[in-house]
């Protein structure tokens, strides 16, 4: 299967957006090389984006973390938040797409499906990890069943963050909460996935990179940055990347249609159908920023 990696951090301590592609190809293709997966870097800031026509190419994305703010008003921004739209629309009609968003990625989606981006309640910058607690119906998911069983719950996930989600897109479902975050992780339908925190850091990251970043921007202390590295957990750091990678591979029925049996066939072609239908909440638009309109969501401009 092939996985695009869209990177959305040039910071020169990671290496810039090569750097930042690198680690992700890294740390989502360890010793998984035997079953063939791509993963393709995609460089948001300085590079080009997928074309609608060409997200048939891939079979899911993963939005990174970033330096920047989702409420930047920066042009790459408004070109990755319209390819969110039509990634969500191709799952909605078809469901043969997954993406995934950590961190800045959980905030840009939620942002671009309707959501509010602020500071952190506490007005405090996060840095460390946290347990996230998960509700029952996404546990019982199979790509999820397979990872954790009740003796890894709560989710024991790291964090770098001074922004959070704080008002729910309407299309959204939240899975999971913690002390710091109320909308910790977010589910939009089946196929677009999103957590604050950061499956794929690892406490030397924290250590060797999150910790000159931090420096460098004086959020914190050096001697709290020194204390919150020896309490970070990161106990479930490779199983959330094993999580992560099987519900980008996770389809719910099979994707040649040759082979369906009648029961996927019709749950295909009802969600072929959803598109033709009025959204649940009528007035969710989105705003169409060439053109200063408002459109709605089923609009066929985003599919």
């Amino acid at each position: 299967m092939r996985f695009g990696i869209i990177t959305t951090d040039d910071d020169p301590l990671w290496g810039g957006e090569e750097g930042v592609a690198d680690y992700f190809i890294k740390r989502f293709s360890e010793n998984k090389n035997e079953e063939n997966d791509e993963f393709i870097p995609i460089f948001a800031v300085t590079g080009v984006l997928p074309k609608r026509h060409e997200i048939d190419n891939y079979d899911g994305f993963l939005i990174t973390g970033s330096h920047f703010s989702v409420n930047d008003d920066h042009e790459w921004q408004h070109r990755l938040s319209q390819l969110i739209r039509q990634v969500y629309y191709k799952g909605l009609k078809y469901g043969n797409i997954r993406m995934y968003g950590m961190c800045f990625g959980h905030q840009i989606i939620a942002k671009s499906l309707g959501g509010k981006v602020a500071q952190n309640p506490d007005e405090k910058f996060f840095f460390g990890s946290c347990p996230v607690y998960i509700k029952d119906e996404f546990l019982n998911k199979d790509y999820v069943k397979k990872h954790f069983d009740d003796k890894k719950r709560p989710f024991k996930m790291i964090k770098f963050h001074g922004e959070c989600v704080t008002e729910l897109p309407p299309i959204a479902t939240i899975i999971g909460s913690s002390s710091q975050c109320q909308h910790e992780m977010l589910m939009y339908n089946d196929f677009i996935l999103t957590s604050q925190g950061h499956p794929e850091y690892t406490k030397n990251t924290m250590k060797e990179t999150n910790t000159a970043i931090m420096k460098r921007i004086g959020k914190l202390k050096s001697i709290d940055i020194k204390n919150y590295l020896t309490v970070i957990d990161e106990d479930h750091c490779d199983t959330l990347v094993e999580m992560v990678r099987s519900f980008l591979k996770y389809r719910s029925f099979p994707l040649d249609d040759s082979n369906q049996s009648e029961n996927s066939k019709t749950n295909n072609n009802q969600n072929t159908k959803v598109l033709n239908q009025k959204p649940e909440r009528k007035n969710f638009k989105f705003l169409q920023r060439q053109k200063s309109l408002s459109v709605s969501i089923d609009d066929p401009f985003y599919m």
